[in-house]
């Protein structure tokens, strides 16, 4: 870290008459010896007591809190561990249930990877320079209702789990448009938009197929050229949501 020097004052008069009218002062040969030897016995003193450096020298400042961050983590890693091993013990029946409960609802809730097959659906903007009389230019995009339709559908032909661009949904993930982008939790993506649902895809086609909504959006692929893929995507993983949601208010289901 670099010190910068003060900026320098005027040097010191020691005879005439400087600005303001006050005279000079000459200092004694023995004066000067006198304040040299005080500095230099305040400085053996502090020598001696261990005088702290400079508390803004940042490298040192960086070692000592590395240490302290170094001490915590132990201190956690060490409480953990004791954690588990008090929750693992024969005798804490009451918490292994609980645990084995919120296992059971975890892949309801999205916090667990599930596998199975999948149908694939991908929705796309129109070509771009694609212009058609009669339409404006906020009809050759994918707009939140048309991907929120698509999921819904999906739900309501039985998923048993969805994933929109690779992030699993869960009961409070929400589907935002920001201008021509996608908002999802806090991240933008631009299209094309792809949802991977888990489920029969027979059965998952023909809830598409049923969906209102859905064919109001396939409309528009025909006359403008919105981009709309179906296709049977094999056995997947779909990966567990990657933070656990935090709820304000919640009521518990019968």
């Amino acid at each position: 870290m670099s010190h910068e020097a003060p900026p320098s004052r005027p040097a010191a008069r020691l005879s005439g008459h400087p600005a303001g009218g006050r005279t000079g002062r000459s200092w004694s040969p023995a004066a000067v010896l006198a304040i040299a030897g005080l500095l230099f016995v305040t400085s053996a003193h502090d020598a001696r007591d261990g005088f702290r450096a400079d508390p803004t020298d940042s490298s040192a400042l960086y070692t000592s809190e590395l240490s302290r961050q170094v001490a915590a983590a132990e201190r956690v890693g060490d409480l953990s561990r004791r954690i588990e091993d008090l929750t693992a013990s024969e005798g804490n029946s009451s918490v292994a249930g609980l645990r084995a409960r919120a296992a059971e609802l975890a892949t309801a809730a999205g916090m667990s990877a599930v596998a199975g097959p999948t149908l694939t659906v991908t929705l796309d903007d129109a070509p771009p320079g694609r212009v058609r009389a009669g339409f404006r230019p906020d009809e050759l995009v994918v707009h939140q209702q048309d991907l929120q339709a698509v999921v819904n559908a999906l739900w309501a032909g039985g998923a048993g789990a969805m994933t929109i661009m690779g992030r699993r949904v869960i009961a409070t993930t929400a589907v935002r448009c920001v201008g021509n982008t996608l908002l999802l939790g806090d991240t933008l993506y631009s299209p094309p938009y792809v949802v991977v649902a888990l489920g029969e895809p027979g059965t998952l086609r023909r809830a598409l197929d049923a969906s209102p909504e859905v064919g109001l959006y396939r409309a528009y692929v025909d006359q403008v050229g919105l981009g709309f893929q179906v296709r049977d995507s094999g056995v997947q993983t779909l990966p567990a949501h990657a933070v656990a949601p935090r709820l304000d208010h919640a009521v518990p289901l019968d």
